[in-house]
């Protein structure tokens, strides 16, 4: 359990004839972690200069089915269907296992699957693009009449009336170019002041009908204005400085017969619009029903393509393929069984066993109730191929530290109960709600040692009897957290002295590690001296003893952190401090809510308000608190003493992201 899985390094050689057999069954056991860095391949790649060994090509239909999953992004991205739901889906349908295909019946279902798959996303594809593209065409045309309403509308109510206006525009077109002929300028200005703006132009013509309208959509206020041809020029340079935008009325006038006609028109056409939008969203929302089967054919897909294009994860001569990388020491038996079942004796296997002094990827391997604890590995680093997997030790000490913060048994079976109910409705973070349950636990485990239940000493009448009073006993609690300290971090020292003994031998683990325990006997006995009144000496010479040896294992920089190991120690006094705060908190709640219960059916119901939000704050408080400072006197204090991490992950062919 505290050993990553022991993995043994392979070479697997197979005739062209045999490989997409091969790659199946790789697929299909999925414990192949395939290496292709060059430096894994020992110059073989190179003789001379001259390529050996090359890269070979995807196999065929690799492209049709990459081209199919695209289609199935394109489909996906039209309906808009949320990624969560997608996931969620995958999820669910990654526990249905695909056809081994390794006999003629079940390749031939395979094949038919993958066939099937790709005639529906071809068939859902063309649907979609055809919907895709009305849409487009049915926005664009959208947008141009929404233009077109928003400059007409402004000038619908001028008080030149349609019709009148219509048989000017037609006199205009007539007698365009006569000095007596009538003049219409309608367009918008930018000033705000028309009124400013009517009086600059009556001064210039004296046939003049001005309308200036209301400004509803920011772009300018609207413009009509009547005259006469000869002041054409006139009026063009007075209105100038007033950022004028002129508007061409008259093909709306003459195909509709008036501007209200015009804009009737338009308004039409948008609800035509809007029912065809609707129309192409109800389709759209008919496809959305079979998200499921377009993610299981997505899923199907997927893993085709992956095995389509392993080939490039190879190498290759003339006629024989090489595939290079790790897999699980105690699975290489049934790789070379279901090897042999489907190819015969047609393949080569080579297989070494790795020391652990060596690189390797690094796959956890821990019972089904420390699992969840790997998830701080993840979020810290993995440990190398030669390190301790910590996953154990974090399963036994982080729940404890935990509950020993917030333990009471009232907090610790309100946070059970909601975990428990947790697991059922969020079962994607189980892994997660499952550490938490434990730390629950140990909560109302510490409870029972402390004699807390929501703050008090009393549960359903019976009077608790605590072992450690947190508000009265505070010098034995925070001898209790050292003492929590004291075993932590020496099981993080015979962690690295094991590490190191593994790596370097027994000289450099007791340098390097074994010192360290030493100094703090030393230092016990120097402390015992003094509390019983008896020689330090003993102690003096230990410690002396102790810091030449870790000057030997670590140079200058050991002995420059000496006083470190006594701090490390020291801070899990926060135990002690986060404990008796949230202990004292539940304490005044309870006091302020008993003064109430005194004061009338009003403070009653004030006492078990104050009661409720008082204690779901301070569980709110108890639960993030020890959280947050247990992971951190796991991975400061503990973690520091024989941990380095960085190691890869083994991830082996065939298994999805």
């Amino acid at each position: 359990m505290l050993r990553t899985k022991e993995l043994s390094k392979v070479a697997l050689y197979v005739t062209e004839s045999n490989l997409k057999a091969m790659i199946d069954e790789l697929h299909s056991l999925k414990v192949y972690h395939i290496v292709t860095e060059k430096d894994f391949w020992n110059g073989s790649l190179l003789k001379n200069g001259n390529p050996v060994l090359e890269t070979p090509s995807p196999l065929a239909r690799a492209e049709h089915v990459s081209e199919a999953l695209n289609k199935i992004n394109a489909v996906l991205s039209f309906l808009a269907i949320p990624k969560q739901e997608i996931t969620s889906t995958k999820e669910t349908l990654k526990e249905q296992k695909p056809a081994r295909d390794d006999n003629k019946q079940e390749k031939y279902a395979a094949e038919k699957e993958i066939a099937e798959s790709i005639a529906r996303v071809e068939k859902l594809y063309t649907q979609t693009s055809f919907l895709l593209e009305q849409k487009k065409k049915l926005s664009t045309t959208e947008g141009e009449i929404n233009q077109q309403l928003l400059t007409l509308t402004p000038f619908k109510e001028s008080i030149v009336q349609d019709a009148s206006l219509g048989m000017l525009v037609e006199t205009m077109s007539s007698q365009a170019t006569k000095a007596n002929a009538p003049l219409m300028i309608i367009g918008s200005i930018k000033e705000k002041n028309s009124d400013e703006f009517k009086k600059e132009l009556t001064k210039i013509a004296k046939a003049l009908v001005i309308w200036t309208g209301n400004d509803p959509t920011g772009n300018g206020t609207p413009v009509v204005i009547i005259t006469l041809q000869k002041y054409k020029e006139k009026i063009e340079k007075a209105i100038a400085p007033y950022t004028f935008t002129p508007l061409d009325l008259q093909g709306y006038i003459q195909e509709q017969a008036s501007l209200r006609g015009a804009i009737e028109t338009l308004e039409q056409a948008k609800s035509q619009l809007n029912k065809d939008l609707a129309d192409i969203n109800q389709q759209k929302e008919e496809i959305k029903k079979s998200v499921t089967e377009i993610i299981r054919d997505n899923t199907i897909l997927t893993r085709e393509l992956e095995k389509l294009e392993a080939p490039l994860l190879f190498r290759k001569t003339k006629r024989v393929y090489c595939v290079k990388g790790f897999v699980p020491s105690d699975k290489l038996m049934e790789l070379r069984r279901r090897l042999k079942e489907r190819i015969g004796n047609a393949y080569y296997l080579e297989d070494e066993a790795i020391s652990r002094k060596k690189d390797a990827p690094v796959l956890l391997e821990n019972p089904g109730a420390v699992k969840p604890f790997e998830m701080f590995l993840n979020l810290y680093a993995l440990p190398k191929y030669s390190e301790i997997d910590p996953s154990m030790i974090t399963f036994l000490t982080f729940p404890l530290i935990f509950g020993a913060m917030l333990g009471d048994i009232g907090y610790g079976i309100i946070t059970l109960l909601i975990f428990l109910v947790m697991k059922k409705f969020v079962p994607q973070i189980k892994g997660f709600l499952n550490i938490l349950i434990l730390a629950s636990l140990w909560t109302i485990l510490f409870g029972v040692v402390f004699g807390e239940f929501f703050g008090t000493e009393v549960i359903l009448g019976y009077e608790l009897h605590p072992y450690i009073h947190r508000l009265e006993d505070i010098n034995q609690l925070l001898v209790f957290a050292i003492i929590i300290g004291i075993v932590h971090i020496n099981i993080g020292l015979i962690l690295g002295f094991i590490n190191e003994y593994r790596m370097h031998g027994f000289k450099a683990a007791f340098l390097e590690k074994a010192s360290w325990m030493l100094l703090q006997i030393g230092a016990g006995a120097i402390g015992y001296g003094i509390y019983a009144d008896t020689s330090i000496f003993p102690g003096i010479i230990i410690v002396i003893v102790s810091a030449v040896l870790i000057y030997a294992g670590e140079g200058v920089k050991g002995l420059v952190e000496l006083p470190g190991i006594f701090s490390n120690i020291l801070s899990y006094a926060r135990i002690m401090a986060i404990g008796l705060s949230s202990a004292a908190l539940a304490v005044v709640i309870n006091e302020f809510a008993a003064e109430l219960f005194h004061q009338g059916i009003g403070g009653i119901i004030g006492g078990i308000l104050l009661l409720l939000v008082g204690h779901f704050i301070n569980i709110l408080l108890g639960l993030l608190g020890p959280f947050l400072h247990s992971l951190r006197l796991h991975y400061v204090e503990m973690f520091s003493k024989f941990y380095k991490g960085g190691g890869k992950p083994f991830h082996p062919f065939g298994i999805e992201e």
